[in-house]
């Protein structure tokens, strides 16, 4: 018998609530060839409130991507009219300043209540 094992998803969050909106988040299998050429990471549906990336990418990117797609969740809803260049820009920026050691205390602050 062939058993196929599941693989566990790389990002162990199922959901995110964003202006009081549950978007679930889960790994998707994107067929890059079907793009165009282009690279998808990810992507997000915010009728459907859905937040998916590819796991066929570094931790690190994954982690980049599913904060691109909430920056995207957010601008939709405050209907900011970002580019993608400008969303990408952020979130490329806010994982910067989260995985720089020297802002632990900022950010440990930060998620206090």
């Amino acid at each position: 018998m062939n058993f196929l094992k599941q693989k566990k998803p790389l990002c162990p969050a199922t959901q995110v609530t964003v202006n009081e909106k549950v978007f679930s988040i889960s790994e998707y299998e994107i067929d890059n060839t079907a793009a165009q050429g282009q690279s998808i990471c990810g992507y997000m549906n915010q009728r459907e409130q859905l937040i998916r990336y590819n796991r066929e990418q570094h931790i690190q990117q994954i982690k980049d991507t599913i904060l691109h797609e909430l920056l995207h969740a957010i601008e939709y809803d405050l209907q900011l009219n970002l580019t993608e260049q400008q969303v990408h820009a952020m979130a490329t920026n806010l994982c910067a300043v989260f995985w720089n050691s020297d802002n632990k205390p900022l950010l440990d602050w930060l998620m206090k209540k």
